[in-house]
């Protein structure tokens, strides 16, 4: 590595001894073993990449985990470049690190397929959906080709195996989302196409799910929330704590899912499930202390927007259900405890993204940009409908 002293957080997990871009472009000054106009490229593709990250080549290392992140946040807008003359400089700089051995070669020819999976893969192209599978297949068949494993002997190892490869050689694209496309490709290909091999690929879910089934819970607590919801539905004009108007169906779904999912958070803090026999079983405020718990606990111990708006929503179903005065004033307590300020200004992200038109000329080019598109539509759009959708 070529910075020394303190140790730099955002270097802390480059590897020791990793390349820099600008050794790299020195390495490829002096290397005759690649055409001048090649290395012009390669080396023209380096430099464009360290200045759109910000920095000098000096301090861009030449590491796929490192770069991925950080280029893919890169507009090719906000650098005054095209998608195209974008995608030439990654593809040039990529090249250079295939050269130093950095990361692999891309092979993606049909004639490099060994005859199974060249068998496989011409079925699959002269297939209906063939739009579809190629994109997200093609770079993941030539992996498995690569690595000597046959079409039946293909497993879930392997599969990890190439979102390992991914993770190691992409700069660009997302490892994830490329290894996701590729297993759900190779599924939609067993289930489209009879001669792909019938082998399932097991694809985890990232979503993480906390709402019970409501069947689950005992029935003394459905009907009560059954009850609360046909109020919400027809309200009672002449009640106190009643709303004068009926809410909004999608409203009292939400509500619904709420209450239910902190029913769910209750369970999963350790109290029984059999203990939520009614709604003033679940608004007990030590039994609604501990769901908020719970909910904090996935959030670093802080509260949020979705914590507050719950611990809300309890203490307006504490009152509407006329739950015992000290019952009420500890949900209203918790309620205050666990309320966030409403949102002032601009979050972080947007003022992030609003911030190149600090710039005087990339504003000037946003305010003359309709001008441009009507004078001159995208290129690749001739057809009527598409340059419509384009200005529209």
């Amino acid at each position: 590595m070529s910075y020394s002293g303190k140790i730099d957080p955002d270097m802390a997990f480059v590897p020791t001894g990793t390349l820099m871009f600008a050794e790299l472009i020195k390495l490829l000054e002096n290397d005759e073993s690649v055409k001048p106009t090649r290395r012009r490229d390669m080396i023209s593709g380096l430099r464009r990449v360290a200045k759109a990250l910000g920095l000098p080549p000096q301090d861009v290392p030449c590491h796929g985990r490192w770069l991925q992140p950080r280029v893919a946040k890169i507009a090719p807008a906000a650098l005054k470049l095209s998608t195209k003359a974008w995608q030439n400089a990654i593809s040039d700089a990529r090249a250079a690190m295939v050269h130093a051995g950095i990361v692999e070669r891309r092979i993606n020819r049909v004639t490099d397929l060994s005859p199974a999976w060249r068998a496989l893969w011409v079925n699959l192209l002269a297939s209906a959906q063939s739009k579809t599978l190629q994109p997200s297949l093609c770079r993941f068949v030539h992996f498995l080709n690569n690595k000597g494993v046959s079409p039946d002997q293909v497993s879930a190892d392997h599969a990890l195996a190439y979102h390992e490869a991914l993770i190691r050689n992409e700069i660009s694209k997302s490892p994830e989302v490329a290894y996701r496309a590729a297993v759900n490709g190779w599924n939609l290909a067993m289930r489209s196409l009879p001669a792909w091999p019938q082998i399932p690929l097991p694809l985890e879910q990232r979503q993480v799910v906390i709402k019970m089934p409501e069947t689950v819970f005992p029935s003394g607590f459905i009907e009560d929330v059954d009850q609360l919801m046909a109020r919400f539905s027809t309200p009672d004009p002449l009640g106190e704590d009643e709303r004068a108007r009926a809410l909004r169906p999608v409203s009292i779904a939400q509500y619904r899912r709420q209450l239910m999912r902190f029913a769910s958070d209750v369970v999963q803090s350790g109290v029984p499930i059999e203990q939520i026999i009614s709604l003033d079983a679940l608004l007990h405020p030590d039994i609604v202390e501990r769901g908020l718990r719970q909910m904090l606990s996935r959030n670093a111990n802080k509260s949020s927007r979705m914590i507050a708006e719950v611990a809300s929503r309890l203490r307006h179903f504490g009152r509407i259900t006329n739950q015992p005065e000290l019952t009420q004033a500890n949900l209203d307590r918790l309620a205050r405890r666990l309320a966030v300020l409403p949102q002032k200004g601009m979050t972080p992200k947007n003022r992030s993204r609003l911030r190149v038109l600090q710039n005087d000329q990339s504003m000037q080019r946003l305010l003359n940009f309709p001008a441009r598109l009507f004078a001159s539509p995208p290129k690749g759009k001739s057809n009527p409908y598409m340059q419509a959708l384009a200005r529209e």
